[in-house]
């Protein structure tokens, strides 16, 4: 019986820590029938057999075997419930278990003694429901089974009173297999069950069904799903065997085919397949095989169940192919059995053609050959935990620096949470990886008032800084990034938490009056509003993968034509314990504080932090424009793994499903692949699951070992969640670009359920250069380009993977001249464009003399940088000069002959006047043919305007990666309302409550609006009225209520969108002077009107 088996397996199976509540059971089929005589025993032999994640296991004795089936990892929970009084209600017919088993005795199959159960089935149209139990005279060998034989037997046995359509309420059907089965809870005394009548499904003799369990309470605790059974016709019918002893021995199927499998492409070829059949069947039944009928049912032929089992290993072996187990029950004539084989050898041949071989190996040491599609990663930038960019993330990841930290104080104290009583025992998390300074931002340069950059989700502040940084890391403006009309450049980002709407809670909780940020979509808008870009805008979760999927998107975009180049990237904040209370309750954190990728006692992961943004660009494109190229992405690919054990369960056929659609759809063979950036999250669940997935992906192509470098950034700064994806993507980019290696952490000892050593992948554990590896083609060895892949998968399903190769520049390495060039370097003011001149300084030092190019630095500079008021340009000829010339200035405050400063808005107005003049443009063109550096950088720190194109004409000058933008790190935080206690009490309110300011923000805005070097116009005649005065100062007033901003930083000749009006404020402004003037005002005339002086103007003339 094959109920027998499922308790027999799992008491075996404890030996391997094989359990109950942490597998479940496959496919466990009937092989042959187990028939013990009275006067013999039969001695079995359990076989089991590990394969990564799964264990195949086998029952046989030395003459043949019984059973099969297979084991898998697996852990989940149900959450149906029912009313056991209200099943037994709602039933139309009671019967008793004698009945059944008295039917049953009518076929001779007879149940007695420990095998019968006692109990009583509930029926209704639509379903059975049944409560059993063991009898009481053998309650006291209750104890020896996890799952009783009978229990589950006996429940079999009863759903045959619900009927299909059709049903003969006369048959009696034995199981000949069992899709899947789980428990949560044994079943050792009692049992209550139930089984749908929508989950019957019939076709000739074979019937399936499911059967679901639940315990005393209700509560379901396991299933037992595609109950397959056979009809009895009568008793012989399971002890026949085979007529024919010269039946030879079924052989493995793995990468066999026998030489006369049969190609079904018409007629003709049905008739051969139909042949070979009738003489596998021909041995079984005795007869010559052409007189053996095609249309007549395998029983009529005079054929057993037994002996179909037996043929159904025959066929397989014969014609290379795999079938159900229950193939010849529903295909009961040779004829229909051909033209169903003749379907799966059609879809076989079929993906055969589709697979990629070696012979189409596309890679040659001496070619470079991408496709119109491929998308070059051409600028990068990211904040993670403990590198504020990307300089300092490559430095981690070289000296395998575990970046992990206890939660810092400034977030919350993890303390208080430290009792808080979880499922699995594990305390709430007190580790994670964290950016320094989340809550800075350089919110002038932005135009951001600071009352708006306190509302505004850290997220969205640091994803604009960082797209700002990725722009200039690429060598590019918001105004030359793309060349085309209309700005086409494409925005997405991918975001999962809004912990920042939790903090603003908390403060309208604690009594002070602020808006929540709620919204994900301002994330990606807002770069696309500063910026002005027009291309697609928007922000996605799909948690895990979300950032990987966002590249996906952005490349989807580039290649329909919607953007030229796009930004793309994920956010990802700590800011509230309320994530860390509900994934430690749900068990998901390490108990330890590390990330365990691949390794043993991998429990959980370590929530990190990570802003991270790329810029892509066609790879033609990129090329043409002389672009600094980090890798090329071949291919990126998304699927969902559908329905699984559980929404959070992953599926391993799913990710090899994906990863090898990512690799025929590139037209790439696996065994190029040299690094695997794993999703690797660290958990005894979805570690195994990856590695299956891989090794279901590439075993389709190669059965070499050990030749693909495996890892995860996870070891080192945790699990970034919605950015993991960019987190992951940026360090293979790094390590494609330094062509090195880096380590994955905490797997010295790795997790023995993994069996690395028998697939495709050995963990990386040191730095190390990356050699090219030579593949055997066509008998010839042959280089490969370095290649890469990334994994993300989402905790909900969505999965993405990811092909990059390195970029080979065809240019060769130029010499050094000793040429005159201008470093140039501006800020917003002279306190930003010193840190930003300390960066470079830095940046600088470690590079080599004979290997950086003044030329090309020079030319990044100038055509890659937005042009700011405060400047500064060094004349240099060498590394060395340019680097001694800023070593004294940033040390000594030591100006050389060779430095020019100046800030655009202090220049003379007759120099402003010269400069539009002819004979002025002239002179400024005769010394730009003439490359006078020196008068081109006297001029441009006065603000003159300089055609970069014109000069860099015909020149052979190259983007290259330097410092970006030192934005400010003024804090922007809401406080409670104990914090300030100096806040105005808001106007008369039901609640009490008073408006948010900053008193303690606003003394640190001292240095971004307030201007000492900014020069006054000259005073007009009009402004010496006092009318106009007075409404300067209202104005001033209320944009310092309305902006948070000091009255006396603001100046009235400023650009009044410089200071963050935005048009929320601005229509608070219109309403406040109607009140006080009556002048009816427009939102646009405002901002055409642009400074406070203007619009002052307008009110007096008009009021």
């Amino acid at each position: 019986m094959l109920i027998l088996y499922i308790d027999l397996l799992y008491q075996i199976g404890k030996k391997l820590n094989i359990g109950y509540q942490t597998h479940s059971i496959h496919n466990l089929k009937i092989e042959n029938p187990l028939i013990v005589p009275k006067d013999k025993q039969v001695e079995l032999t359990i076989v089991f057999e590990q394969k990564e994640d799964t264990w195949f296991v086998q029952v046989q004795s030395e003459e043949q075997m019984y059973a099969s089936a297979e084991f898998h990892l697996e852990t989940k929970s149900y959450t149906d419930s029912i009313s056991l009084e209200m099943e037994k209600e709602k039933a139309d017919t009671v019967f008793q278990m004698d009945s059944i088993y008295e039917n049953a005795r009518t076929h001779e199959l007879i149940h007695t003694g420990i095998m019968k159960v006692l109990g009583s089935c509930y029926l209704t149209n639509e379903q059975l429901y049944m409560e059993l139990n063991v009898s009481e005279e053998y309650n006291e060998r209750k104890g020896e089974y996890v799952f009783h034989p009978a229990l589950i037997d006996g429940a079999g046995m009863a759903s045959g009173a619900i009927r299909g359509d059709g049903e003969d309420s006369e048959n009696l059907y034995v199981p000949l297999c069992y899709d899947y089965f789980y428990c949560t809870e044994p079943m050792g005394e009692k049992c209550f069950a139930r089984v749908k009548k929508t989950s019957i499904r019939e076709k000739n003799e074979i019937r399936s069904s499911d059967l679901e369990f639940y315990n005393e309470d209700g509560k379901q605790i396991g299933e037992l799903i595609g109950i397959t059974s056979k009809k009895i016709r009568n008793r012989q019918q399971i002890q026949a065997k085979p007529k024919s002893e010269n039946k030879k021995e079924a052989v493995p199927l793995e990468g066999k085919k026998s030489a006369n499998k049969v190609e079904n492409k018409d007629n003709k070829s049905i008739e051969a397949l139909e042949y070979t059949l009738k003489k596998l069947f021909s041995n079984y039944i005795g007869k010559e095989p052409q007189s053996i009928e095609r249309n007549v049912g395998f029983f009529e032929i005079g054929l057993e169940s037994a002996q179909l089992l037996n043929l159904h290993q025959d066929i397989e072996t014969e014609l290379g192919i795999k079938l159900n187990q229950t193939t010849l029950f529903e295909y009961t004539t040779i004829q229909e059995l051909a033209e169903y084989i003749q379907t799966v050898q059609a879809k076989a041949n079929d993906s055969a053609k589709e697979m990629i071989s070696f012979d189409e190996f596309d890679g040659e040491s001496d070619k470079t050959c991408y496709s119109s599609e491929d998308i070059a990663v051409i600028g990068m930038a990211g904040y993670f935990p403990e590198a504020k960019n990307i300089e300092e993330f490559w430095d981690n990841l070289k000296e395998g620096k575990d970046c992990i930290i206890e939660v810092p104080k400034d977030r919350w104290d993890w303390r208080d949470y430290q009792d808080i009583q979880t499922p699995t025992g594990k305390p709430i998390s007190k580790w994670g990886g964290f950016i320094d300074n989340v809550a800075e931002f350089d919110a002038e340069f932005f135009r951001v008032a600071p009352r708006e950059a306190e509302i505004i989700d850290p997220q969205e502040r640091l994803f604009l800084q960082c797209c700002w940084k990725a722009m200039e890391d690429a060598g590019y403006t918001p105004d030359n990034v793309c060349e085309g009309p209309g700005r086409k450049v494409g925005v997405y980002v991918g975001v999962m938490h809004k912990d920042y709407a939790l903090i603003g809670l908390d403060v309208l909780n604690s009594g002070r009056d602020v808006p929540l940020s709620l919204n994900y979509a301002p994330i990606a808008n807002r770069v696309s509003y500063f910026c002005d870009f027009h291309g697609p805008s928007m922000a996605l979760d799909t948690v895990c993968s979300s950032s990987l999927l966002s590249i996906q998107l952005a490349i989807d975009s580039i290649r329909k034509g919607e953007s030229e180049v796009a930004l793309a990237g994920g956010v990802n904040v700590s800011l509230h314990p309320a994530k860390y209370i509900s994934y430690g309750l749900a068990g998901m954190h390490s108990s330890n504080g590390a990330c365990r990728t691949f390794g043993t006692d991998a429990d959980g992961y370590v929530s990190s932090e990570g802003i991270g943004a790329v810029l892509l660009k066609p790879l033609s494109k990129a090329i043409e424009d002389r672009d600094n190229i980090y890798a090329v992405i071949k291919n990126v690919t998304v699927n969902h793994g559908g329905r699984a054990s559980g929404l959070t369960v992953p599926s391993p056929a799913a990710q090899g499903n994906l990863i090898f659609d990512c690799l025929r759809e590139a037209n790439i063979n696996p065994r190029t692949i040299q690094y695997m950036e794993a999703h690797g999250t660290g958990t005894s669940l979805g570690d195994p699951i990856e590695i299956q997935g891989l090794m279901n992906a590439y075993s389709k192509f190669t059965d070499e070992k050990q030749f693909c470098a495996i890892g995860s950034v996870k070891s080192n700064i945790g699990h970034t969640e919605s950015a993991a994806g960019v987190a992951g993507l940026i360090k293979v980019c790094l390590q494609l670009y330094y062509k090195t290696l880096v380590p994955s952490l905490h797997s010295e000892e790795q997790n023995p359920i993994l069996n690395m050593k028998d697939s495709a992948f050995y963990i990386q554990h040191k730095t190390e250069f990356w050699e090219r590896q030579k593949i055997e083609v066509n008998g010839k060895l042959q280089e490969c380009k370095r290649r890469a892949a990334i994994s993300a998968f989402g905790a909900t399903g969505t999965n993405v993977h990811a092909i990059l190769e390195e970029y080979e520049p065809e240019r060769e390495q130029r010499k050094q001249l000793n040429k005159e060039v201008s470093f140039m370097l501006s800020a917003k003011n002279e306190e930003r464009l010193h840190a930003y001149l300390k960066e470079f300084l830095t940046f600088l030092s470690k590079q080599k003399e004979e290997e950086f190019s003044l030329e090309d630095m020079a030319y990044t500079l100038h055509v890659g940088r937005v042009e700011f008021d405060e400047r500064i340009a060094i004349v240099v000829s060498s590394l060395h000069e340019l680097i001694e010339t800023l070593t004294k200035l940033l040390k000594d405050n030591t100006s050389s002959p060779n430095v020019y400063k100046g800030n655009v808005r202090k220049v003379d107005t007759i120099l402003k006047q010269l400069m539009g003049n002819e004979d002025w443009n002239e002179l400024v063109d005769k010394w730009i043919a003439h490359e006078n550096v020196e008068q081109i950088a006297k001029l441009w720190v006065t603000g003159m305007p300089v055609d970069w194109a014109q000069i860099y004409k015909g020149k052979e000058v190259y983007r290259m990666s330097l410092p970006t933008y030192a934005f400010a790190n003024t804090k922007y935080w809401l406080k409670s309302a104990d914090e300030d206690g100096t806040v105005p009490e808001r106007k008369k309110s039901k609640k009490n409550v008073v408006q948010l300011e900053s008193k303690t923000a606003n003394k640190k805005l001292s240095d971004i609006y307030k201007n000492k070097n900014r020069i006054k116009k000259p005073v007009l005649v009009e402004q010496a009225d006092s009318g106009v005065l007075l409404i300067e100062e209202n104005l001033k007033t209320w944009l310092s209520e309305e902006l948070n901003i000091m009255k006396d930083q603001i100046d009235t000749e400023v650009d009044i969108q410089e200071l963050g009006l935005e048009q929320l404020h601005a229509m608070n402004i219109i309403k406040r002077i109607k009140e006080t003037y009556g002048t009816e005002i427009e939102v646009l005339q405002l901002y055409e009107e642009k400074t406070i002086h203007k619009i002052a103007l307008f009110v007096y003339k008009t009021k």
